[in-house]
């Protein structure tokens, strides 16, 4: 849970939330998921590597015919990328500055 708590710290805690929408936020040893209130992903899981870098993988969920397209994925990603690499995929602010 560690790690998870990281990541949410790392990209922006309850600023991000509040800025992005996000929802329905899943944790496992390694990784944090959400949803996403988005056109372009809906999804979004940031896991961290071996490599103590973060791979984040943007999908999109289409409920009309239950399908998962993969939209974009990063690797080797540093704790100080995450919400620009966040905004640069989504089109998000991930806060007001």
């Amino acid at each position: 849970m560690t790690v998870a708590v990281d990541i949410f710290e790392q990209i922006g805690g309850y600023k991000f939330i509040a800025m992005t929408g996000a929802y329905n936020l899943c944790s496992d040893n390694k990784s944090l998921s959400m949803h996403l209130k988005g056109r372009k992903t809906n999804l979004l899981t940031i896991t961290l590597d071996e490599h103590d870098t973060y791979i984040m993988h943007f999908r999109k969920y289409k409920e009309s015919d239950l399908t998962v397209k993969d939209v974009a994925k990063f690797e080797g990603v540093y704790a100080e990328d995450l919400q620009r690499i966040f905004t640069e995929t989504t089109g998000l602010l991930t806060n007001l500055f």
